[in-house]
């Protein structure tokens, strides 16, 4: 099987992109072939990441992807850009959050008291 991979790496265009989902039971072997498939890809010059069902969505593949990217040389300025401010922007909408919450929390403490 790793042969056949191998092939198809080393016949791949300039453009072509490989994307490989694998699941099943647990203790089978997919992290161990993964690493494998991952190395073989390196050596053929690809760019490559790994996710898994860790990240639980899109947004949080889509940064594990960028991050694993960039380490390889290979920087996504506007993706990492848009990301930082999304990151802001959520960090202050749960804040205020959490204060209206504290706010409200308060005033409800104020009116147990005896």
């Amino acid at each position: 099987m790793l042969n056949v991979i191998q092939e198809s790496f080393a016949a791949a265009k300039a453009d072509w992109c490989f994307l490989f989902n694998v699941w099943g039971q647990g203790g089978v072997g997919k992290s161990t072939l993964l690493r494998q498939f991952r190395r073989l890809a390196e050596e053929a010059g690809f760019l490559t990441a790994y996710t898994s069902d860790s990240d639980s969505t899109v947004l949080e593949v889509m940064r594990r992807v960028a991050e694993q990217l960039e380490q390889q040389g290979h920087r996504l300025g506007p993706f990492a850009e848009r990301y930082k401010v999304y990151l802001q922007k959520t960090q202050f909408r749960i804040w205020r959050i959490f204060s209206k919450c504290f706010l409200i929390t308060e005033r409800h403490s104020k009116f147990e008291k005896p």
